[in-house]
């Protein structure tokens, strides 16, 4: 089994060395091998164990599974750029957190040349290294997970379908990044009136104890409390303003919550706090 890394940034060098540490055979190659200059920084990969080729063909030929790991901006031209070195007999996974429609045309593309397998990695690279979580789906994922987790990765699988790796990803993405934008946003604010640490430890405490219960606590209660909680962070984000801070997480949170009171959430639930988050949700999309 050859496994074959298209891009060695990051991600992409942390899971090739990685793999060569745990007994995989593993070719790399990047576009930025053909400066001289940068081609110094990959070198130390090449002394883990990683063999790092010349060309896109060098790197296809002889490889078992593909992994492309450029950018999600990159993912449907990065594919463009290696189908005419691929073989029926391969297997090209991209791993690049693309949006699904890009993933399906990129399974469009392959479509009679190889097999395509759409995933995504879910934590931070330099956090996990090699044991990130990752998912695949498509028709051949499940094989790709048993072949990549005897290399060393930490993969599960998510489903037969191309686009629910992605999916999976960029989903959970619209909390992470939003979660990772306000609380900057909040402790910049608790950090000009001097309690960051208070703020940093309270917001903390309250995630931390039963962090599913505490998620699924909000969304029940959202139903009767969106109103009240939209004229909250309201006042918050005219103190910002006043403060000369930049508050684009609370003007977002304000009219979200704001759209949310405009349902009748509170009226269809008797104005009761909701008994399954689940409930709610479907609630949600109906009014939509």
């Amino acid at each position: 089994m050859v496994i074959a890394v298209i891009g060695l940034g990051e991600v992409g060098s942390r899971y090739s060395v990685g793999m060569v540490k745990r007994g995989a055979k593993v070719k790399g190659y990047d576009i930025k091998f053909h400066d001289p200059e940068l081609m110094k920084r990959f070198l130390p990969y090449e002394e883990e164990g990683v063999q790092l080729v010349n060309s896109p063909e060098e790197l296809i030929v002889g490889s078992d599974i593909i992994i492309s790991v450029t950018s999600c901006h990159e993912a449907l031209e990065t594919a463009q750029m290696y189908l005419p070195y691929l073989s029926k007999n391969q297997i090209y996974v991209d791993l690049n957190s693309s949006a699904p429609k890009v993933m399906e045309a990129v399974d469009k593309l392959l479509e009679g040349v190889c097999t395509f397998v759409d995933g995504a990695s879910m934590n931070s690279i330099t956090q996990y290294g090699i044991a990130t979580p990752v998912v695949l789906s498509g028709k051949h994922a499940q094989y790709v997970m048993d072949e990549l987790n005897k290399a060393g990765m930490s993969v599960s699988y998510l489903g037969p379908g191309i686009g629910q790796a992605s999916a999976y990803k960029v989903i959970r993405s619209i909390f992470i990044k939003s979660c990772e934008a306000a609380i900057m946003e909040s402790l910049c604010a608790a950090r000009r009136h001097g309690i960051a640490k208070e703020v940093f430890h309270s917001i903390c405490d309250m995630i931390g104890n039963d962090t599913e219960e505490v998620m699924a606590t909000m969304i029940r209660t959202n139903v009767i409390q969106s109103k009240r909680r939209a004229d909250e962070v309201e006042g918050v984000a005219d103190m910002q303003e006043a403060e000369g801070l930049e508050h684009t997480m609370s003007l977002a949170t304000t009219k979200k919550l704001n759209w949310l009171a405009t349902l009748g959430m509170q009226e269809k639930f008797n104005y009761q706090v909701a008994e399954d988050m689940y409930e709610v949700l479907d609630a949600i999309l109906a009014r939509m």
